[in-house]
């Protein structure tokens, strides 16, 4: 059974993640989060939205990797 992370688990796990993996595209987060049996709350897609509006990651939409990439301030985007 899949748990529903709260929006404060979810920031933290989705901040984690891209902490140590640096830049990965949706998809990719949602694979390892759904390994570990979570998701977020109202689908990956529209909580990365949420907050990259709100500062705490940035995206873009990469025609390369054919969606949209994610990454924390730490890190730098893919092919800088």
């Amino acid at each position: 059974m899949v748990e529903v992370m709260t929006e404060e688990e979810a920031e933290n796990h989705i901040l984690r993640i891209l902490s140590r993996h640096g830049p990965l595209t949706t998809r990719e987060l949602e694979e390892k989060t759904k390994k570990e049996g979570r998701q977020c709350p109202d689908g990956t897609m529209q909580f990365l939205t949420k907050l990259r509006f709100s500062g705490k990651i940035h995206g873009e939409v990469s025609v390369e990797h054919r969606g949209w990439i994610w990454w924390i301030n730490e890190n730098k985007k893919k092919n800088d």
